[in-house]
């Protein structure tokens, strides 16, 4: 193999490397999360003062149907009750319903989140009405009231990652030392 071939090689292995750094760090930075916190505040009917929530959903359009996959984590909390339901945490979860199209606003649909009991006969719950009615706890029997609606505060996207200052420079250093191989391993004219 002369020179000029396994030169020509090495550039190519260089370059191959140079982009498959560049692929893996652009890969690494693809997807995108957008999550957002609403908050659902009402006045308590068998208690005083006022049963809150805090509701934060990953991907989730206003107004459309909630899914499993939009709940990140939902804390409720009052004079009576707190408790929390976190996927990861509490596996037999479920949600429903539709938060409004325009906050704020009472629910779109019926909003349900509940995590159902091992023995599978109660749940622990809320469950907010269009009417503005709501329930929580223990089959959703601790807590009730009126006037509930929802807020939001702003989304929060996560930004993809764009190539640093630095791994953007080593790239280029990389490649004008592939160029610099290339060149190196060329027949030279003689100066005759």
């Amino acid at each position: 193999m002369s020179s000029r071939e396994v030169s020509l090689r090495r550039v190519v292995q260089i370059v191959a490397i140079a982009l498959l750094g560049i692929l893996g760090a652009v890969q690494t930075g693809s997807a995108v999360v957008s999550t957002t916190t609403y908050y659902f505040t009402g006045r308590c009917s068998d208690s005083t003062g006022n049963g809150q929530g805090t509701l934060v959903l990953q991907n989730y359009t206003l107004g459309s149907t909630l899914t499993n996959a939009n709940l990140v984590t939902w804390n409720y909390t009052s004079n009576l009750l707190t408790y929390s339901v976190t996927p990861g945490a509490n596996p037999t979860f479920s949600i429903g319903g539709s938060l409004p199209a325009t906050l704020p606003g009472t629910s779109l649909n019926t909003v349900v989140i509940a995590n159902q009991s091992s023995a599978g006969a109660s749940f622990i719950g809320f469950i907010a009405q269009t009417s503005g009615t709501w329930c929580a706890g223990l089959n959703c029997e601790d807590d009730s009231g009126t006037n509930g609606t929802w807020s939001a505060a702003p989304a929060v996207t996560q930004a993809v990652p764009a190539l640093s200052k630095p791994v953007l420079f080593g790239l280029a250093l990389l490649l004008l030392f592939a160029a610099w191989i290339l060149l190196r391993g060329l027949p030279r004219k003689n100066a005759a």
